[in-house]
């Protein structure tokens, strides 16, 4: 009997990213999809005409193309805001954090002028973390000589609101001992968004979605797509259901959408 060899199964598991239609800033990763699909529908949108006579004389179509998936961690909040809309949130602080030794670079690879790091943890408020500590071969670096520190507002650095982010101005590690950084910051004790009833514009996206297999790629892209779907923050019993339940992901072609298929795994 054939089957699929389990070494080549990476090949048909797709991820799925997002982010701004238009834009260059980082994709978002929504972690945790299944039932990921690229769907072309070449039966929807169709004309016909035909003749008294001689049948159709002419047939066509506007294909309708959608990226869907079954997203199961359902409950993020910045998932939510990245999908509904730039909502009222109210993050509370919790308990302050120190770090210490986080790796940016290990032994003797040089960290390039012009890298950018992103601080693993965030601050509660999305501001830049405290009490920042950069270590070139146990000699702290220097603050706007060595490196500068920012905040990522939009997520169009990082791809996540609220993470600091270095940028390196020298090059660092040239002895090859590593690149370390130490510093404080405070966790979210509990995030809020309001989602009210108001109208709101749908937000247009760039849709990716990447199987991987030995270093090649598999990528369908449809951009721009908008949204539009009931989104559902499922709360089930998994023992009795048998299952989880996440929220049914629908992103649908705009005109003048494109959707490409590049693959390199023949």
């Amino acid at each position: 009997m054939w089957a699929i060899n389990p070494l080549e199964l990476p090949k048909f598991v797709g991820i799925l990213e997002i982010r701004t239609a238009g834009s260059t800033w980082p994709f978002t990763r929504l972690a945790c999809v299944r039932g990921l699909v690229a769907t072309v529908d070449t039966s929807a949108n169709t004309v016909e005409v035909n003749a008294d006579d001689c049948g159709t004389v002419f047939s066509g179509n506007r294909p309708w193309i959608t990226i869907e998936a079954e997203l199961l961690e359902d409950m993020g909040v910045d998932t939510i805001e990245l999908l509904l809309g730039w909502l009222n949130r109210t993050n509370v602080a919790g308990t302050p954090v120190s770090i210490t030794g986080e790796v940016i670079q290990a032994g003797a690879v040089v960290v390039p002028k012009g890298t950018v790091y992103n601080v693993v943890n965030k601050n509660w408020a999305n501001t830049v973390v405290s009490s920042i500590v950069i270590d070139d071969n146990v000699t702290p670096l220097v603050l706007n000589t060595n490196y500068t520190v920012n905040v990522d507002t939009n997520g169009s650095v990082t791809g996540r609101i609220g993470t600091t982010y270095i940028t390196f101005l020298t090059a660092t590690s040239w002895l090859g001992i590593g690149v370390n950084i130490d510093y404080s910051y405070t966790p979210n004790a509990s995030e809020q968004v309001e989602i009210d009833s108001s109208f709101t514009e749908n937000a247009l996206f760039e849709v990716k979605i990447t199987a991987t297999n030995d270093s090649k790629d598999r990528i369908i892209t449809l951009t721009p797509a908008r949204f539009e779907a009931p989104y559902n923050m499922n709360f089930l019993d998994v023992v009795e259901a048998g299952d989880i339940t996440g929220a049914t992901l629908t992103f649908i072609w705009e005109k003048d959408s494109k959707l490409t298929y590049k693959n390199e795994i023949i």
